[in-house]
């Protein structure tokens, strides 16, 4: 019983780091910059798709425009990464007793993996926001629930 307490403190401490990251000078910044990678992504997906995108940079988010038959705009915003997600994994991982190099590669393996669903979750977004604009938001609230478990934390 005593191991589990730990656990569940050394856990606590670890994601109030995570979260406490966000707090810092520049830290939107550093997560803007990941946004835009990921929107870079999203929009080569969807060219790959035969489905035309441009990119464009605004101050609190990224605009991905669909441009099949005029266009849909596709803003991602920093609470649309995989940021807190990884966040909890990592900290579980992390505070889980284990081998340094263990929880290296569970914590690499597991981050892409979230990283990835993400991907495919903005994706899914992309296409119903393109395809059936009145299921969007729905849709966004269905599919946002895995990645925003913290948005209101910080």
């Amino acid at each position: 019983m005593k191991t589990i307490g730990v656990f569940c403190i050394k856990f606590a401490c670890i994601l109030a780091v995570f979260l406490l990251f966000l707090k810092i000078p520049y830290a939107n910044s550093i997560l803007m910059g990941y946004v835009y990678a990921l929107a870079l992504i999203v929009s080569w997906l969807f060219t790959a798709c035969n489905i035309p995108t441009e990119v464009l940079k605004a101050s609190q988010a990224v605009v991905v425009r669909l441009t099949e038959n005029g266009y849909v705009t596709h803003n991602i915003t920093t609470v649309c990464t995989s940021y807190y997600l990884v966040a909890v994994y990592l900290a579980l991982i992390i505070a889980y007793p284990g081998s340094l190099k263990s929880k290296i590669i569970k914590g690499a393996i597991g981050a892409l993996l979230i990283s990835l669903a993400n991907i495919v979750r903005l994706m899914i977004l992309g296409f119903v926001n393109l395809w059936t604009p009145h299921l969007f938001s729905i849709m966004h609230f269905i599919l946002g629930v895995f990645v925003r478990p913290l948005e209101k934390v910080h």
